[in-house]
């Protein structure tokens, strides 16, 4: 006769026991797999959110170099800090350096720049392709100012040396007001920075509300 446990024979009570610890085990594997997927989506969520203050504020201070470095005004000590080799002594020396001046600043804020730049494709895989418009918007503005110096620069050496008054030059007011910025509502480049900041303000923000 089949031994018996509370009328329960043996048998059946070893064959329960084994379905409820098989059970036992699915259950806690189970809540294992939510707990470490919940973790694994708190870690990017935090992860997230840090990338996007930083985009944030990097974008509210590239905005804010690029729109310093076109400032008009200049101290005495950045026209020394300039040296254009052969245009020494030229008769236009004071304005050709005057035409480097936001070339000059944007080159001491290279490595805040790189730094901006190198987040991309980190901001890309979180946030989407749609960020790429933005970094683009700076690159274009930043080769914007450094053309428009160059193209200032080449303009009064030419006229010079064809014995012209560069100042006359037609296209000398169009690069000189890409190149200054002196507080336009409708300024070009400040729009084009504006709209950068819009767009990761409109695809980050929502990270760390």
């Amino acid at each position: 006769m089949a031994s018996t446990f509370l009328g329960i024979p043996i048998d059946v009570i070893n064959a329960l026991t084994g379905v409820v610890t098989a059970v036992a085990a699915a259950g806690a594997a189970g809540f294992a797999y939510v707990g470490l997927k919940t973790w694994r989506q708190e870690m990017i969520g935090r992860r997230k959110a840090e990338l996007a203050e930083d985009l944030i504020a990097g974008f509210y201070e590239a905005r804010d170099i690029f729109m310093s470095a076109r400032s008009p005004g200049a101290l005495g000590s950045e026209y020394d800090e300039i040296d254009l080799g052969a245009v020494e002594g030229h008769d236009y020396e004071e304005i050709l350096k005057t035409f480097y001046l936001p070339v000059s600043r944007i080159n001491h804020s290279r490595e805040t720049l790189a730094s901006l730049h190198a987040r991309r494709y980190r901001a890309r895989v979180l946030f989407g392709s749609d960020i790429d418009e933005a970094f683009a918007i700076l690159r274009s503005v930043e080769a914007g100012i450094i053309s428009s110096s160059n193209l200032l620069r080449r303009l009064v050496l030419a006229a010079t040396q064809s014995g012209q008054d560069p100042l006359k030059n037609e296209r000398f007011r169009e690069y000189e007001e890409r190149l200054f910025y002196a507080g336009e509502n409708d300024d070009a480049i400040k729009s084009e920075l504006d709209q950068a900041v819009q767009k990761v303000e409109e695809l980050c923000s929502p990270a760390i509300r």
